[in-house]
């Protein structure tokens, strides 16, 4: 992977800021590069993400994932990358804040936006990358949910850093977040890391996206999580 960022700012909470943290963690320690992570954040210091990130910067007033009250933010983190879970819709502000400020945006390219809309071309895809069809590992109740985030860049090169269990959810939310997966075999994560790498070369992936799965960790069964359009979510 290139590194064309070492300190990026983290805008945004729940599982998925959590998952980008540990992941950024994942990425520099297998690297061996610096790369920090600093959560921005409205007050609320106590947020588990918050505490995970190496730094955490105050926003001054308004929301958080507001262009304008992120700028100072942003200045004083020294940030040079941006993450964020802000809604797509908004997505146009911020790269305009990260284009003024020479940072860069941190995103999900539009081009799997569109695939993810057609299940049966994602069904298509899943198979051709070497995902199995929904087994009994979904079925017979012996499953975990697993969620296995993925980072590639503009160059093509693709990697799986983290894998973490989002079995326990409330309003299709993940409340509980174990990493690594309770009795997750070697061979069982890194034949879903490789799924994944692949489902995302396929998908033409440039950013960060989690791809969601149901493992039996007893036989190593596993499949995409759910209906397709579920299956994979594209972080923007």
């Amino acid at each position: 992977m290139t590194h064309d960022f070492l300190r990026m700012a983290i805008v945004g909470t729940g599982a998925d800021a959590i998952r980008v943290v540990h992941a950024a963690r994942e990425l520099a320690r297998e690297d061996g590069i610096a790369l920090r992570t600093i959560a921005l954040h409205d007050g609320d210091q106590r947020a588990f993400h918050v505490g995970e990130a190496d730094e955490m910067v105050r926003v001054a007033a308004g929301r958080d994932g507001d262009p304008s009250t992120l700028r100072d933010a942003l200045v004083a983190a020294r940030a040079d990358a941006l993450w964020s879970t802000a809604q797509r819709g908004r997505d146009g502000e911020l790269a305009r804040l990260c284009e003024q400020l020479a940072l860069t945006f941190v995103t999900a390219s539009p081009g799997p936006l569109a695939e993810l809309a057609e299940p049966a071309a994602l069904r298509a895809l899943a198979r051709d990358a070497g995902w199995p069809e929904q087994t009994a590992a979904a079925q017979d109740g012996l499953w975990r949910r697993v969620a296995i985030l993925v980072v590639a860049d503009r160059a093509g090169r693709v990697r799986a850093p983290a894998i973490s269990d989002v079995t326990l959810r409330r309003a299709g939310d993940a409340v509980l977040i174990e990493c690594p997966v309770p009795g997750l075999t070697g061979d069982t994560e890194r034949a879903l890391r490789d799924c994944a790498i692949r489902l995302a070369t396929r998908l033409r992936l440039v950013g960060v996206a989690t791809v969601e799965a149901l493992v039996a960790p007893d036989t190593g069964r596993f499949a995409l999580a759910g209906k397709p359009m579920s299956s994979m979510r594209v972080d923007a």
